[in-house]
């Protein structure tokens, strides 16, 4: 039973991939990596606020964000709080919801802290569904339609884009091994969450789709540019989902168009996001050549080991 005291889990974030250092900065594994990138982001947000610093003016953190391993469940979990706050990047649609959920008509809107689980499955791709259902079980997930939301490689996106569905209808997701375990595991009365489909396009030439999806991103044709701002396009699609209470018609409708970015566009993005992002770091050093190196660079997370 849980502690009366102890706040609910608002969302779940999954991510899939696989573990293991030949796996780790694979094509297949951008889900792992979005959960990284989230969880360091969360993490800035987090001792900006205790420290009174802002991103004008940052220091670093002095320890990376914690992943605790749960054998018993299959997953790493990291079990944090992020703050939605009025009129952050998200403009009017964020402040109408934060305002409707404060129930103050007149007052002005506040922010609100969500309980968030970022869940990175540890049991292989295949088998990505028993873990996410042990994680709902014993967290207590009352409706995942609403509070699961599971990011992805996609073939079907372009790089740099991103797609959401939502409903049982896989679509031109299909034949994706840790989706479809997801659903099968899950069932039709809780397969309705939300997807994030981060785009990796499709191979070139002769190059077999699962060679693709196995090999790591490179630096050629902006590749890496370009997953970087699907990272970050990813991190505010999600934000604007919880400030709008779980909206994923407007989420669809506001980020999840893939279309093909012009040079131009990712330069300005890799200017607007260097200064946050850069203190930003995921687990995986891919290349010290590529523009999105100083957010990507190598380090370890801390693991506690729990359960058997």
């Amino acid at each position: 039973m849980q502690d009366p005291q102890t706040p609910q889990i608002d969302y779940v974030v999954v991510g899939l991939g696989n573990t293991g250092e030949a796996a780790a900065s694979s094509r297949h594994n951008a889900g792992f990596l979005f959960c990284d990138y989230l969880s360091n982001c969360i993490h800035m947000q987090q001792h900006l606020l205790a420290t009174g610093g802002s991103v004008d003016n940052p220091t670093l953190p002095t320890h990376p964000p914690r992943y605790v391993r749960r054998n018993d469940l299959g997953a790493d979990i990291n079990d944090t709080v992020f703050t939605i706050f009025p009129g952050e990047t998200l403009a009017s649609h964020s402040d109408v919801a934060i305002a409707k959920a404060s129930k103050k008509q007149s007052a002005e809107p506040v922010s609100r802290t969500l309980r968030l689980l970022i869940v990175k499955p540890i049991w292989g791709m295949n088998d990505s569904g028993v873990a996410v259902r042990n994680v709902l079980l014993a967290y207590n997930i009352a409706n995942p339609s609403k509070q699961l939301i599971v990011a992805f490689d996609d073939l079907n996106t372009l790089p740099g884009s991103i797609a959401i569905h939502t409903g049982t209808d896989l679509g031109a997701i299909r034949g994706h091994k840790g989706v479809e375990s997801i659903v099968q595991h899950l069932g039709n009365s809780a397969s309705e969450f939300i997807r994030f489909r981060l785009g990796i396009g499709r191979p070139h030439g002769d190059t077999k789709a699962l060679q693709f999806v196995d090999a790591s991103f490179q630096k050629e044709n902006r590749e890496l540019d370009l997953f970087g701002y699907a990272l970050d396009l990813t991190a505010q699609a999600l934000q604007y989902y919880f400030a709008s209470n779980g909206d994923s018609k407007s989420t669809k409708k506001k980020f999840g168009k893939s279309k093909k970015l012009p040079l131009n566009k990712l330069q300005q993005v890799s200017v607007q996001i260097a200064l946050a992002r850069s203190l930003v770091v995921v687990p995986y050093s891919i290349s010290a050549d590529s523009a999105l190196y100083l957010q990507m660079e190598s380090l370890s997370f801390p693991f506690e080991t729990v359960g058997v």
